[in-house]
């Protein structure tokens, strides 16, 4: 079980070439998966999307970027270089960052199975969050290709930060 970045960096670099098949897999394969994944239970979605935050603080530390704008740049060309789809970043503010994704690897054959990209909606809160200093972010699929939407679309928002000296008096004065 992969615990942590350094676990999964390790992991990930021990990977040898199959000798008779090469590591070039149809995708179709992981999207099947992924689909049947999301039927099993109503929480599965977000397993997945915990889960695969890690797999996102670790692309942060692989790809290195000064913070959430550069990372979000830095993981839409690693996205279509590995032929995993076409990231844009369609809106960027300190409240809300939306991001759109053409052709998904993970959807793009699952017309009607419903919103199914839980596994990216986690890589992107991890990114960020890992990339911007003192900020967690939470990403949702707000479309999905899978769906019947023109494309997988994410919203994220930063997470709101808990003052624990305003909780505390707020326990206190009950």
């Amino acid at each position: 079980m992969i615990e942590d970045g350094q676990n999964l960096e390790k992991s990930l670099k021990s990977i040898k070439k199959r000798p008779k098949l090469g590591n070039d897999v149809d995708v179709s394969l992981l999207e099947g998966s992924m689909a049947v994944l999301s039927t099993i239970s109503a929480d599965m979605g977000s397993v997945v999307s915990f889960h695969s935050k890690k797999l996102g603080r670790f692309y942060a530390h692989m790809l290195k970027p000064k913070n959430a704008r550069d990372a979000l740049d830095k993981y839409a060309a690693f996205c279509k270089e590995k032929g995993f789809g076409l990231v844009e970043v369609v809106k960027f503010t300190d409240d809300e960052i939306v991001v759109h994704v053409e052709e998904n690897a993970l959807s793009y054959h699952l017309r009607g199975m419903g919103k199914v990209c839980y596994f990216i909606s986690g890589i992107i809160s991890g990114l960020l969050t890992e990339a911007d200093d003192g900020r967690k972010y939470y990403a949702v699929e707000s479309k999905c290709y899978a769906n019947g939407d023109e494309c997988c679309e994410f919203i994220i928002r930063p997470m709101p930060k808990i003052d624990a000296f305003a909780l505390a008096l707020k326990e206190v004065n009950r």
